[in-house]
């Protein structure tokens, strides 16, 4: 490259302020053009690259924004339903109490008419029959890996119940049912199964539990009644 200034037959050093143009040869101002797009290309690619992440920026923004709207919503909403359920338990609340009592009337008011003294004592349960019976249960519990089975045989010494209860029939059945399993179970201790479970273990154990088995409820012209089998022997003074 050659730097030249008015004049024309005299040539200057590069850092020269007398130089007023550069004479490039063929392969310096290839070299040149080739740097100037490249720089083009570079500069393209630069404007590009910030259109790209302005884009991305402003898509951040608006999840952001979009995100605080849906997290005050949320809170909105989750305050709504706290307030609802807050409600719905104060609600259950008043009826549990309300059903409560309607129950205890219903027991005394049964108890009365059957002269049951205490009758707000009183379970309101009468044992109109008792018998022991023995029954044997057996099954077959899977052995080892290859197959094989063990043979388990156990004979029970039950008692099956009849008693009266203290709810009138104007009450719906599965209401009663729930009401019987939890006074058999505060008044008896009975557990209530709805099968014995085919496990060696549970057999062995078995004289630790008060079990109540084979629930069947039916009605009368007023009452309920119920039939049961239990494990273990009700006192007469228990009911």
């Amino acid at each position: 490259m050659k730097f030249q200034g008015k004049n024309f037959f005299l040539e200057y050093a590069e850092h020269s302020e007398e130089w007023t143009k550069a004479t490039l040869t063929r392969e310096e101002f290839e070299d040149f053009r080739e740097k100037e797009e490249k720089l083009k290309k570079v500069t393209a690619e630069n404007r590009d690259k910030d259109l790209e992440i302005t884009r991305l920026e402003n898509i951040i923004t608006k999840i952001k924004t979009e995100v605080e709207t849906f997290k005050n919503e949320q809170t909105l909403l989750k305050s709504e339903l706290e307030k609802k359920i807050s409600l719905l338990e104060n609600q259950n609340k008043i009826l549990t109490s309300q059903n409560e009592n309607l129950l205890r009337i219903n027991r005394e008011r049964s108890n009365a008419e059957r002269k049951l003294y205490p009758k707000k004592l009183h379970n309101g349960y009468i044992v109109l029959h008792q018998e022991s019976y023995n029954k044997i249960f057996s099954f077959k519990v899977r052995g080892d890996m290859r197959g094989t089975f063990k043979n388990y045989s156990y004979n029970l010494l039950l008692y099956k119940y009849r008693l009266e209860t203290p709810y009138l029939c104007n009450i719906e059945l599965d209401s009663v049912k729930k009401l019987i399993i939890q006074d058999l179970k505060k008044y008896y201790h009975l557990e209530y199964l709805k099968e014995l479970p085919r496990s060696a273990g549970f057999f062995e154990q078995i004289d630790f539990e008060k079990l109540l088995l084979n629930l069947k409820i039916s009605t009368s012209e007023r009452f309920y009644f119920i039939e049961f089998s239990s494990n273990v022997l009700i006192k007469e003074k228990e009911s």
